[in-house]
């Protein structure tokens, strides 16, 4: 048995430790956060340079045209921050509304968890670049539509817009943590433009020391919590034994082995049932791939294995051959007659699919 000197020493270092780490951490992670602190610096483009706004406490002031030299701009961020670089973030550049599409679209509220493949998948209809040359950003509303649906904001540059601002401010020392859009320099960011790894590019010694600060703080938590449970699971499992033993020997006697049995098989079955339940991310990025830019969908209803969805489209009935096709879906039929309000250039449909279980998306 382990006595109170043997477990206070490893678990009050462990704690130390997980207070110094915990403190690294959150500075790391707060700095990837577009809304968890207020920016210090912004380069708001303004033709082919940028206009440079500071911020102390509440007061924002401006100390930078296209037209200041580089030189000049550099000694006054210095005088206001000093050497360290860290004392400045976040550090954001904000573009022009018109160096991104700016858009609003609905999808299925059961998409909420995988939302990037699926915007990702209309990034090509929506903006002028190619999905590999697009960055994007999103926030979806809260609020579920009466069809099912939630309102997502979608912005969408190109790498080519970015990745020259962020290489001359790198060459100044002041890349910037946030790429946004918007017209002044009062808001604070919402969306954030730049990949992750871009945006963490000048923080590598921070992110290798919590790396391995985790790696040391389960070390010792596992010594710790290891040393403990052992003696913990040893008496659970005395106790276990000492149980079974009593059980084996009362189904011997009255004979209800047969109830575990049963209760052995339904468990088996719901199991399998399960297993053979179709994956929701699948079938939502088959179905997305199946249906043409032209068709967009309004509501969608997966039930019993079986899909229902409704929309409009430009030609409903061309859209039967084209979700057969993708082998993800079987008996595909419209549950109701296709219609064209007057006036309107789209037809209104519902169409109705059994899922293929155990497909793989290729």
């Amino acid at each position: 048995m382990l006595t109170a000197w043997q477990t206070r020493l490893p678990l009050a270092s462990a704690r130390r430790f997980a207070d110094w780490w915990a403190g690294e951490l959150s500075d790391v992670l707060a700095a990837r956060s577009p809304r968890q602190q207020p920016w210090r610096i912004m380069f708001l483009r303004r033709g082919k340079g940028c206009d440079v706004y500071v911020r102390t406490h509440q007061r924002i002031e401006h100390i930078g045209t296209p037209d200041t030299a580089s030189d000049r701009l550099l000694a006054e961020l210095t005088q206001r921050f000093g050497s360290r670089k860290a004392s400045a973030r976040p550090i954001v550049l904000r573009l022009q509304p018109s160096d991104v599409v700016e858009t609003r679209i609905n999808v299925p509220a059961a998409a909420r968890d995988v939302m990037d493949p699926i915007l990702r998948n209309q990034i090509e209809r929506l903006a002028p670049w190619p999905v590999e040359k697009a960055l994007f950003a999103y926030e979806v509303g809260e609020d579920v539509g009466e069809a099912g649906t939630l309102a997502v904001q979608l912005t969408i540059t190109g790498h080519n817009v970015v990745e020259g601002l962020v290489a001359e401010l790198d060459g100044l020392g002041y890349a910037p943590d946030i790429v946004d859009c918007g017209t002044g320099a009062t808001s604070e960011p919402r969306i954030n433009l730049l990949p992750r790894q871009s945006a963490d590019a000048d923080r590598p010694g921070r992110v290798v020391v919590s790396a391995v600060a985790v790696a040391v703080l389960l070390s010792l938590l596992a010594g710790a919590i290891g040393t403990i449970g052992l003696a913990w699971k040893g008496r659970q499992l005395d106790r276990l034994n000492t149980r079974l033993e009593q059980l084996h020997g009362q189904s011997k006697a009255d004979g209800r082995a047969d109830g575990y049995v049963r209760q052995q098989r339904h468990q088996a079955l719901l199991t399998k049932e399960k297993r053979v339940q179709p994956a929701m991310t699948i079938m939502l990025e088959a179905l997305s791939r199946a249906l043409p830019d032209a068709a967009w969908l309004d509501r969608l209803q997966v039930s019993q294995g079986s899909v229902t969805f409704a929309g409009k489209a430009a030609n409903a009935a061309a859209l039967i051959g084209p979700i057969e096709a993708s082998q993800h879906f079987t008996d595909v039929q419209f549950s109701a007659p296709t219609t064209r309000a007057e006036g309107e250039a789209l037809e209104s449909f519902t169409i109705t699919a059994k899922i293929v279980t155990g497909k793989e998306l290729h």
